[in-house]
């Protein structure tokens, strides 16, 4: 399935590129070569996932010098040189397989990234100033092979961002498409979200993909039902939300299988407050702007 999403994701992301935005199109590069791909396996002494070679094989990432960013917070996509190249940098430094014994570093899930700084089951996909994304190749107790994860020098909560490269692409060109329904200004896709980080865009997509601080969910009409609403307003009003498990499964059984509406509703691990944007969104209308729903 992940290799089919690859693919379509890619055509939905080119497509949403040819009206929204040429100038990012034309800045990625044809595909690499099985010889580039066999290079890289060689260099990185790892097997790619069956979804990143494809991938790489559709756009070989993007030259070092563009004019545009294609993903959040400017990070540009590697090429299979440039993925070889950072993870024998990151493996030749000090931070290689090093435990992380800062406090200050949460996980997410605890369990299914290794607690490291750098692990060289790691592969760099993409870079912004001193922090990237990568496939992880040996994920924790908990995780899954191929999963997507963020690190760097600069990454306070590292999580798994995505079950799969394939997975990530297909939500973000999901993300693409619901922007351009919702806003007057399909090019801004993240200017809520760089307003809702303080720290830097990857801590701030864990905290999303942790409990849902800022997601863009299309909310179908569907999921209002009767005691869906009841519910809602019941919590609206009240601001009492210990009935937010119950919602979801409210939410659930009306045929909502959004992950992220349902994670948060479910997060026994914060503590939600006026202004939660399931909530607001079911009483009032889709959300369009970050809300800060909960404090931990």
């Amino acid at each position: 399935m992940s290799v089919t999403q690859v693919r379509s994701a890619w055509k939905r992301i080119e497509r949403w590129c040819r009206t929204n935005d040429p100038q990012r199109l034309r800045e990625l590069n044809p595909g690499a070569s099985k010889k580039d791909l066999r290079a890289l396996e060689a260099a990185t002494e790892r097997q790619l996932p069956d979804d990143l070679r494809t991938s790489l094989s559709i756009h070989n990432g993007q030259p070092l010098r563009c004019r545009s960013d294609f993903f959040i917070g400017g990070l540009r996509l590697y090429t299979c040189e440039d993925i070889a190249r950072e993870w024998s940098g990151w493996r030749c430094s000090l931070y290689a397989n090093r435990q992380t014994d800062d406090l200050s570093h949460r996980f997410f899930p605890d369990n299914a990234i290794q607690h490291h700084y750098f692990n060289d089951g790691w592969l760099p996909l993409a870079k912004e100033n001193g922090n990237s994304i990568a496939v992880d190749l040996a994920p924790g107790p908990t995780g899954t092979v191929g999963q997507i994860i963020d690190f760097g020098r600069d990454i306070y909560n590292p999580g798994v961002i995505g079950a799969s490269w394939g997975e990530f692409l297909y939500s973000y060109a999901d993300l693409l498409d619901i922007v351009t329904e919702i806003s007057d200004n399909p090019k801004a896709v993240y200017e809520g979200f760089y307003r809702t980080c303080d720290l830097n865009f990857l801590d701030a997509l864990v905290w999303w993909a942790r409990d849902g601080r800022w997601p863009i969910v299309r909310f179908d009409p569907a999921w209002r039902t009767s005691d869906v609403m009841a519910l809602a307003t019941g919590i609206s009003k009240s601001r009492d939300f210990s009935a937010m498990p119950i919602l979801a499964d409210a939410l659930q059984d009306a045929g909502c299988q959004s992950e992220a509406v349902l994670n948060h509703c479910r997060d026994r691990g914060c503590t939600h407050a006026n202004g939660c944007w399931v909530i607001d969104t079911l009483v009032s209308g889709n959300v369009t702007e970050p809300r800060w729903c909960h404090s931990d």
